[in-house]
């Protein structure tokens, strides 16, 4: 996986295994907009979070880097949007995101796994501290 930070106005989560992404971009004061493609799907949605962002998650598993027990988990204030990381103990992290609209119909969820290794986790911690600032 690789993270590119574009300007302070996008991140970019990349996975090298498949090329899927994981996008946070359109950020203002109640929310950003998330989008996830790659494997032949594509999944936008708006998420509103004008109290907490995944920004001190990604920060503290950063900071955990020798590894933890069980899951760390962030969700949003409306629920559109779940990040669950799980460390194998042996340098790698596994990010699951799931993104399931909030507009009463549940019409769809996307659930899609992305792997990290523990190297990429401060730098997206710094990627996420510049967008959400």
């Amino acid at each position: 996986m690789i993270i590119n930070g574009v300007g302070m106005d996008r991140i970019e989560i990349k996975c090298v295994n498949d090329g899927s992404r994981f996008l946070f971009f359109d950020r203002n004061k109640d929310g950003w907009t998330t989008e996830i493609n790659g494997n032949g799907i594509t999944a936008k949605l708006k998420v509103s979070d004008y109290i907490a962002n995944p920004s001190e998650f990604f920060s503290e598993i950063a900071g955990q880097w020798r590894g933890w027990e069980g899951i760390k988990s962030y969700q949003s204030l409306e629920g559109e949007l779940m990040i669950q990381a799980t460390h194998d103990k042996k340098g790698a992290v596994l990010l699951t995101v799931i993104l399931s609209p909030n507009d009463g119909t549940d019409d769809w969820k996307l659930q899609h796994c992305f792997n990290l290794e523990l190297g990429q986790l401060e730098r997206i911690s710094q990627e996420m501290k510049a967008f959400f600032k």
